[in-house]
């Protein structure tokens, strides 16, 4: 670790905050080696702070991003200090001690310290999130499934608003091109009168 982390004051209390935190957090010099990494980084990536000390970023990658990451990382130190949050412009993915890879959402802050570039990147595993967000998908598709095989639609209204949410099925099974016209608790009756 550099002194300069290390002196930093009451460095031993704010290390033992960092360490409690469930994301992980990377601190890199402008040679782009790791120089911190808290136990939250351990856990999510398998290998042992010391392991990882001095090793390049790059270890923590997957093999198919790494070139690209470097520029990226290079150009995000030459703005100077300055902070970028990582996961909204795409997915990025971690890469563990295990050879396997996940995605993650990285925060990412520079900052210069005596003449030294350094970035810390808070990096946050989202594979449960993913996981969660896919068997909803997978729910998603089944009832669609299930509605057009049953020749059965839904629809849920929103009592507060009054705005009414029809199922695929539902606008099929009512003549109506989806987004064709404002859908409310009036058109139903009208074409329930209709009938």
């Amino acid at each position: 670790m550099p002194k300069e982390i290390s002196n930093f004051p009451n460095w031993q209390i704010l290390s033992r905050i960092l360490d409690a935190a469930s994301e992980g957090l990377v601190i890199v010099n402008e040679r782009n080696r790791i120089v911190y990494v808290n136990k939250g980084t351990v856990r999510m990536f398998g290998w042992g702070a010391n392991e990882l000390t001095n090793q390049p970023l790059d270890i923590l990658l997957p093999k198919d991003i790494r070139g690209e990451h470097q520029h990226f990382i290079k150009d995000f130190a030459r703005l100077g200090p300055s902070s970028r949050y990582m996961g909204e412009r795409q997915e990025i993915s971690g890469f563990r001690k295990s050879g396997h890879t996940f995605p993650v959402e990285v925060s990412i802050v520079s900052e210069n310290i005596d003449g030294e570039m350094f970035c810390a990147a808070i990096v946050r595993d989202v594979s449960e999130r993913h996981a969660r967000e896919i068997a909803l998908l997978r729910s998603e598709n089944r009832l669609r499934q299930s509605q057009k095989i049953a020749n059965m639609g839904s629809w849920d209204l929103d009592l507060k608003t009054g705005e009414l949410f029809w199922s695929e099925e539902a606008y099929r099974i009512f003549g109506i091109e989806r987004w064709s016209q404002l859908i409310d608790a009036t058109l139903y009756l009208n074409w329930k009168d209709g009938v």
